[in-house]
Order: C-alpha cells, then sequence, then structure tokens
C-alpha cells in the first residue's frame, strides 16, 4: 500500500457504507465538525483509494465538508492504493479503532461481520481491531447466527438468543427490522400507554396492529 498526499472537491469522493467500519453514521459527530469547519478549525486529512475514490477514513468530515461549504469544497486527501476490498476495509478499521471516536461493541461486531464477508482473515483481527483474540471469539460466540447456507447473520441486541442457531429467512427478515430493545420493554411501554389511558387508540392502524397483537399473544401463550 502506498500513499500520497493532494487536494481535491469533497463531492468527488465516494462514501461506500459497504466497507465503513462503524454500524451508522452519527449525527451529531457531525455537527460538532461542521461546528468546527465553521469556526476556522482545519481538520485532518480525509483517507481514500486511489482507484476507485472511496473514503477509508473520514465519513463524518466528509458530511461535515458538504453540509458547510458543499460538494464543490477542496480539502486534503491523502491517497493510498490498496490491492483488494479486503485490504482497503482492514485498512479503515484499523485506523478507526486506533484514534477518534472509540468503537462500540455494535461497531466492533459489524467489523467481523464486513471483515468475513470481504474475506479478511479471523486471524488478522485482533490486530485491526487491536483487542484480544478472546474478546473476539466471545464476541463471535455471542453475536451470530448463520443463515440456510451457513453464512454468519449479525444479531441485534434483542436477538442474541438465537447466537449459534440456523436462522429461517423468515427469521432473519425479523432480525433486521428489530429495533434492538427487547421485547420486554415494547410490552411495558404499549402496556403504560393503555393503562394510563395516554395511547390514541385514533391513531391509523393502531387498533388493527393491537388487535393482530392480540391474536399472536393468545397463539404464542396459549390459554394461560
Amino acid at each position: 500500500m502506498t500513499a500520497d498526499i493532494s487536494t481535491a472537491a469533497v463531492g468527488l469522493l465516494v462514501l461506500d457504507e459497504r466497507v465503513y467500519p462503524r454500524a451508522v453514521i452519527s449525527h451529531e459527530r457531525i455537527t460538532r465538525l461542521a461546528d468546527a469547519l465553521r469556526s476556522g478549525t482545519q481538520l485532518p486529512p480525509i483517507i481514500a483509494d486511489t482507484a476507485t475514490r472511496r473514503v477509508v477514513d473520514g465519513f463524518h468530515r466528509c458530511h461535515a465538508h458538504l453540509r458547510v461549504h458543499g460538494p464543490d469544497a477542496e480539502t486534503e486527501v491523502e491517497w493510498r492504493r490498496y490491492r483488494s476490498d479486503a485490504d482497503l476495509f482492514a485498512d479503515a478499521a484499523r485506523i478507526n479503532a486506533a484514534h477518534g471516536q472509540p468503537l462500540s461493541g455494535i461497531d466492533i461486531a459489524h467489523c467481523l461481520a464486513v471483515a468475513r464477508q470481504l474475506g479478511v482473515p479471523d486471524d488478522d483481527m485482533p490486530r485491526v481491531l487491536s483487542l484480544a483474540e478472546d474478546k473476539l471469539r466471545k464476541m463471535r460466540g455471542e453475536r451470530f447466527a448463520s443463515d440456510e447456507n451457513g453464512q454468519q447473520v449479525l444479531l441485534k441486541r434483542s436477538n442474541r438468543h438465537l447466537a449459534g442457531r440456523t436462522l429461517t429467512r423468515t427469521q432473519i427478515a425479523g432480525n433486521q427490522q428489530a429495533s434492538g430493545m427487547n421485547l420486554g420493554f415494547h410490552a411495558n411501554q404499549i402496556i403504560n400507554a393503555l393503562e394510563t389511558d395516554i395511547a390514541d387508540l385514533r391513531q391509523p392502524g393502531l387498533p388493527v396492529a393491537l388487535r393482530k397483537l392480540r391474536a399472536l399473544i393468545t397463539e404464542a401463550l396459549g390459554d394461560e
């Protein structure tokens, strides 16, 4: 991997979330960086892939530049050349693990999932993420299931009881749509709204949804 530095218009850089090492973009982080730009602060160079112009490090900085100065804004870019998407992603994860906003548990699990998809060897991930192998091994055991083809599925927090299992397509779709909060939280929210008479039952679709919920609960719990 080699590198060179020059300036480029932010709008010409490619934000490919498929190789982004964090689970989500932080709008709070973008706002803080945008405020810094407005104050005259010079942000560190963005790192990008020479061949594809994909951003390797600096997603939030790109969004901040776009918000404050628009796509024609010139910014310093460190261009690096990668042999493969796996190498690009491994470098992105390594950089994010080493500086700036710390990677959360969700971010680390996301990195493990993307790394496996791109063919980054599991043995490389402790060095990439600066974490002990036993911690990553535990995370793989607690946060992943698999699909019918043996491909790993990253589980939302509320569905980690499914770790290690083979999921159906219906279960995978349900996991993707899950909020991540446990079902007890959602059940108690509904109970609170109904018991305290704050539920707006005129809300379009709500009565139908509650009747469907009642039927599913009856089916799940039987005659209890």
